[in-house]
């Protein structure tokens, strides 16, 4: 009976391994990522990634548009010559609106929006920006975690920000930002 147990024990274990396998998230690994300005030649790559990751995503004249103002700042996360990563944000001085962070779903958990968050965080102070604003889904707690590494508070909610799903947005403020 004890071999019995054993061998169905080892069995599970087998079965849990091989399921675990199966639906492991594919997970790409980072080698060595490249942070830099967004450039119009970035558009596509950076358009497919919003359209993958957003339910309500902008759209290329949005970009476009947002890369004619002196103002914005947005850069992009680069490996291997792929666009895996991009944040950006209006600023009026001394106030920064963070409008846009998007990473590729197997990239993240490899710390790429920590670094991408940082370098737009420098480049505002840069630029005379000390106060940064965001929103963020209720439900996104990973980016919330993220964020608050960085100092920002939750200041209030904007009822119903998000659309598909609706959802209220949490609104995220900081000043002179934290680890940059």
């Amino acid at each position: 009976m004890y071999q019995n147990i054993c061998d169905s024990r080892k069995q599970n274990e087998k079965e849990n391994k091989n399921f675990k396998k199966k639906n492991k998230k594919k997970r790409k690994k980072v080698k060595k990522i490249e942070i830099r300005t967004l450039e119009k030649k970035d558009l596509i790559q950076v358009v497919a990634l919003e359209q993958k990751i957003f339910s309500v995503p902008w759209s290329l004249k949005s970009f476009e548009d947002t890369l004619k103002r002196k103002e914005n700042i947005y850069i992009v996360a680069e490996n291997n010559n792929q666009v895996i990563a991009y944040c950006g944000l209006w600023g009026i001085p001394p106030d920064g609106d963070i409008c846009n962070v998007a990473v590729a779903k197997e990239y993240r958990n490899q710390k790429v929006g920590q670094a991408l968050i940082k370098e737009l965080l420098k480049r505002g102070q840069d630029a005379g920006l000390h106060t940064f604003t965001l929103e963020v889904r209720k439900s996104n707690q990973p980016a919330i975690h993220l964020y608050q590494k960085f100092g920002f508070k939750s200041v209030g909610i904007r009822k119903d920000f998000y659309e598909l799903p609706k959802e209220d947005g949490i609104i995220m403020l900081c000043h002179i930002c934290e680890a940059v």
